[in-house]
């Protein structure tokens, strides 16, 4: 026992972070439960605080979902709490049972949990390549093209693959464009023949969201069987030294650019010939290198998928789409303002 450890603040976090899994009843029952329950967790709690993992906001709630998920699937069934983790081929549904679970396992495991911190912080999850990917198919309506993928901050790479999942052999969501090439760069690339990146994938979306965790295999299997290889770089450079394929037009796109966007867009922009540009980050990051007023009112939490066609340096034409979150995917959809 520490004697400091605030347990209240504990309690609060996980009833701040119940609005945040509208698509997981595992983790809305947790958090609730947690939320709402007694101090008799408090030792659970208070033992990871002592080694330097206080949970007192909704992030540190996520962090800790995320590392349990992880090690569950990592100790293949071996635990009680699996059979309520889908993921995992649990089958039970939540209940008080599985509170209990839950914080024994944070009890029984806390030094693997704590391992967990050594993994990528950042996940591959596809889902920001499918709404980059969705976006060009609809701006890209028109005569086929030959397209040359290059994903910057590629990470493991699954987001350059993304226009094939959920789509037959042969298929693709780009079609009738043809992919010529795909190619990843990321300044410490992760690799998937690593066998802990699959369950890290996983554990970053909630255990009974079986629909996003199989489109993350799907991924993860198209990437593999593509040879996709994601090479060192950082996104401004590969961007200022791209040679795209002979007759291709070059997409550069990538995800959670965050501060590095005003300087990406100036390395496009720099660039001579036809250019198509993704990114897909949260509404406030998109305003650094957007004045749309229609961007600007949107919710900080909004994901903002924005595309730019460049000639010569100039903007011939925009396109993007907003996710609220909950609500799900093109809540609003519209072209910059001033832009074709």
């Amino acid at each position: 026992m520490t004697g400091w450890y605030d347990a209240s603040a504990t309690l609060r976090a996980f009833a701040a972070a119940t609005p945040d899994y509208p698509t997981s009843a595992l983790y809305r029952a947790l958090c609730q439960g947690i939320a709402h329950g007694s101090y008799a967790e408090r030792e659970a709690f208070e033992s990871l605080a002592a080694r330097g993992w206080p949970v007192v906001g909704a992030a540190d709630v996520d962090l800790l979902l995320r590392a349990v998920h992880y090690t569950v699937l990592q100790r293949r069934g071996r635990d009680e709490l699996a059979h309520y983790y889908a993921s995992a081929g649990g089958r039970l549904q939540p209940d008080a049972r599985a509170q209990q679970l839950f914080v024994e396992f944070l009890r029984d495991h806390r030094t693997l949990l704590l391992d967990t911190r050594l993994l990528p912080r950042e996940a591959n999850d596809p889902e920001p390549g499918w709404r980059m990917l969705n976006v060009l198919a609809t701006y890209a309506e028109g005569a086929p093209m030959q397209l040359d993928l290059l994903n910057v901050h590629a990470r493991a790479g699954v987001e350059v693959v993304t226009d094939l999942v959920g789509r037959p052999a042969g298929g693709s969501l780009l079609s009738p464009h043809r992919v010529v090439r795909r190619r990843g760069f990321d300044p410490a690339p992760q690799r998937l023949a690593d066998p802990r990146l699959r369950d890290w994938l996983i554990a970053h979306c909630p255990p009974d969201d079986a629909e996003r965790w199989d489109r993350i295999h799907e991924a993860v299997d198209r990437a593999m069987a593509l040879e996709v290889v994601v090479g060192q770089g950082d996104a401004i450079g590969v961007a200022q030294r791209l040679r795209p394929a002979d007759g291709a037009v070059p997409v550069v796109f990538g995800s959670d650019l965050q501060a590095q966007l005003p300087l990406l867009e100036a390395a496009i922009r720099s660039r001579t010939g036809r250019t198509i540009w993704l990114v897909d980050d949260h509404a406030p990051y998109l305003s650094q290198i957007s004045s749309d007023p229609k961007l600007a009112r949107l919710d900080d939490q909004a994901r903002v998928t924005l595309l730019r066609e460049y000639l010569d340096g100039q903007v011939v034409g925009s396109l993007w789409g907003a996710d609220w979150v909950v609500g799900g995917w093109m809540a609003l959809r519209g072209s910059e303002e001033g832009v074709a």
